[in-house]
């Protein structure tokens, strides 16, 4: 039986989301998306590494970001132009996605450059030469989707453990009609909720792990979310 989800469903389902799909809360900010505001930004993330980086089906993009609610935007994006994504550093990536550059100067991979601030533009500070500026450039590719490579289902979407494009529903399940609201340890976790969350009609908001300090009762109570297991602590 062929998979009943793939890169495709998972951006029409995001699209079709009426009201807040991805409600992110830090200590800095609170970034409320809508369906059609994040599928458009997930499409953009897509032409722009099929244009402009252009990455190949088959490659594999190093997701080095701490937990926010652009990562699921760069692996669905990712997942969009055929290729698989590893959530932690491995051999022979072709792309890495950063908010620390200058740590993979040397790396003979591309390099990405994200600044994590919801308003920001551009990246915030000077980039080594051959590192690209993932922020204005993401602004600048096209909104609407562009021609996508054919999936491939035998292809890695997961890499670490080896997780195929044919396999996904593996990862997707779980989802629910509901608000909720979770506190993700890593971004796998982060993704695979929000994908099955949306995918089963429901929205979802993300508390950022690294804030000790956040009231999430209060914030739950605000958002209408049911806190699940480990998201107040």
């Amino acid at each position: 039986m062929p998979p009943r989800h793939n890169p495709a469903s998972i951006l029409a389902a995001i699209a079709a989301c009426p009201g807040p799909a991805l409600t992110w809360y830090s200590e800095a900010e609170r970034v409320e998306l809508t369906g059609a505001v994040l599928a458009q930004w997930i499409a953009k993330t897509a032409n722009y590494l099929v244009t402009d980086v252009a990455i190949e089906p088959g490659a594999t993009v190093f997701i080095d970001l701490p937990v926010s609610w652009r990562s699921p935007i760069w692996v669905f994006g990712t997942w969009l132009a055929g290729a698989g994504v590893a959530f932690r550093e491995i051999d022979d990536v072709d792309v890495i996605v950063t908010d620390r550059p200058e740590d993979f100067t040397t790396s003979p991979a591309d390099v990405l450059a994200v600044a994590l601030p919801a308003l920001a533009r551009e990246f915030e500070w000077e980039l080594p030469p051959m590192i690209a500026d993932a922020n204005a450039d993401v602004m600048a590719a096209a909104d609407q989707l562009g021609p996508m490579p054919p999936l491939d289902p035998q292809a890695v979407a997961v890499a670490g453990p080896n997780l195929r494009f044919g396999d996904l529903d593996e990862l997707l399940v779980g989802g629910t009609s509901d608000r909720i609201m979770v506190r993700p340890a890593n971004n796998q976790e982060l993704v695979r909720t929000v994908s099955s969350q949306l995918l089963a009609g429901g929205s979802i908001v993300v508390i950022d792990p690294s804030d000790e300090t956040m009231n999430c009762q209060s914030v739950a109570a605000q958002e209408a979310a049911l806190p699940l297991r480990g998201a107040c602590r």
